[in-house]
């Protein structure tokens, strides 16, 4: 896939992301031998949808789906569950203790601070791994 066929729709065309200090992540749970994973059979849902537990996609619940465009999906948002604020909070204390900070507006993004490159933009394909 080449990276222009990526904008305008997913990601703006300089960002932390094209300059390799910033990542999206969630946390997942590991799996016991044997079992299979909680979102494995999940079916499309609004991405404010509760989520009881887990994610749609089996990573555990942060109040809103990744990548979900909602003011739920801002760091410090109110409505949530206990668990849902408990994971939001390790997840943000464990890339902290790392060197990364949290985008405020969305939970699931980190920046490595200081950035590395922050006047560069890298611009390589982005090929389907073999």
């Amino acid at each position: 896939m080449n990276k222009s066929d990526l904008f305008p729709d997913y990601i703006a065309t300089r960002s932390g992301h094209s300059r390799g200090a910033t990542l999206d992540l969630t946390i997942e749970p590991l799996e016991a031998p044997g079992e299979a994973q909680a979102g494995a059979e999940a079916k499309p849902r609004a991405c404010t949808a509760p989520q009881e537990g887990h994610a749609p996609d089996g990573s555990l619940a942060m109040g809103t789906s990744f990548d979900c465009f909602d003011v739920k999906a801002n760091a410090a948002a109110s409505g949530l569950t206990e668990d849902e604020r408990n994971n939001r909070a390790m997840l943000v204390d464990a890339m902290q203790a790392r060197g990364f900070k949290n985008y405020p507006m969305e939970w699931w993004h980190f920046t490595w601070q200081p950035e590395p490159y922050p006047a560069t933009f890298f611009d390589f394909p982005i090929v389907p791994r073999r």
